[in-house]
């Protein structure tokens, strides 16, 4: 299968098992509060679109395995991650100094253009 198709299936995936999941947090929060008074309280005062939030996140996070073994993405190789090979460079406790100032100035950089 092609990865757009894939990419395709997991964002439906995604966006409707979070729309699906949402009423049923409601619900099973609705059903706890007749048992536990206090979150009965707390249920009614969270906004519904949180619960579609956190239901958008659960079916990412259950999906995401999948896709990425259809994608055969096995490690960090995979995505195009390589391994930072100045970190051998680190145990003379320069190296590290070097990479944050570069940071740090590119983040300079960055903010004093957008402002």
């Amino acid at each position: 299968m092609s990865p757009i198709r894939l990419t395709f299936i997991f964002f439906l995936f995604v966006f409707g098992g979070g729309a699906a999941l949402a009423p049923v947090i409601h619900s099973f929060l609705a059903l706890l509060g007749n048992w536990i008074p206090f979150l009965e309280e707390w249920r009614r005062d969270i906004p519904f679109r949180r619960l579609v939030n956190r239901g958008l996140i659960i079916t990412a996070l259950i999906g995401l395995w999948p896709f990425l073994r259809k994608l055969e993405i096995r490690n960090l190789k995979g995505i195009g991650l390589q391994r930072n090979y100045l970190r051998d460079r680190w145990s003379d406790g320069i190296g590290w100094w070097r990479q944050t100032i570069k940071g740090l100035e590119a983040n300079w950089g960055i903010f004093s253009a957008c402002n």
